[in-house]
């Protein structure tokens, strides 16, 4: 599997490579993993080239 080149955290505007994951228990008692900020342990993070389509647009 292909690796995103850089993730961006929406929170503190980290960039990392190798994001954590973290177990969340959604609300139907399932357990999910989420890419989280090694930084600030956010989930809200998105691609680089995601941020780049979007300035393209």
């Amino acid at each position: 599997m292909d690796r995103p080149d850089e993730y961006i955290c929406i929170k503190c505007d980290s960039r990392f490579q190798e994001a954590e994951y973290k177990q969340f228990e959604d609300e139907d008692g399932l357990f999910k993993l989420h890419p989280t900020c090694p930084k600030c342990g956010s989930t809200e993070i998105t691609l680089k080239q995601w941020i780049k389509e979007k300035k393209q647009e």
